[in-house]
């Protein structure tokens, strides 16, 4: 199997089983449909393979408990240096 299948792979297994971890201990949301609750951060550590190495890479994911979609949190430079950046990467789930 190649790297990149095998990254998105062990991503998709990570952001399965924390979401039934979250689902088991979501807690009661209001009728009126405000959604409290609905989004779940969870830090985890996962795994990336990357020209035949794997590293160990922490982050923090976003999960949608309606829609199962997720979201991981990034955080770097500006390519000039000059500036940070900080957003949410959507997890495509092809």
């Amino acid at each position: 199997m190649n790297q990149p299948i095998r990254t998105t792979i062990t991503i998709l297994a990570l952001i399965a089983s924390s979401l039934a971890l979250l689902l088991n201990a979501q807690t009661k949301t209001n009728n009126d449909g405000s959604g409290d609750g609905r989004y779940q951060l969870v830090a985890a550590t996962f795994t990336a393979y990357l020209k035949g190495t794997s590293i160990q890479e922490p982050s923090v994911f976003k999960i949608d408990t309606r829609t199962g979609q997720a979201w991981k949190y990034v955080t770097g430079q500006q390519q000039d240096g000059k500036g940070n950046v900080n957003f949410w990467l959507t997890i495509d789930q092809k």
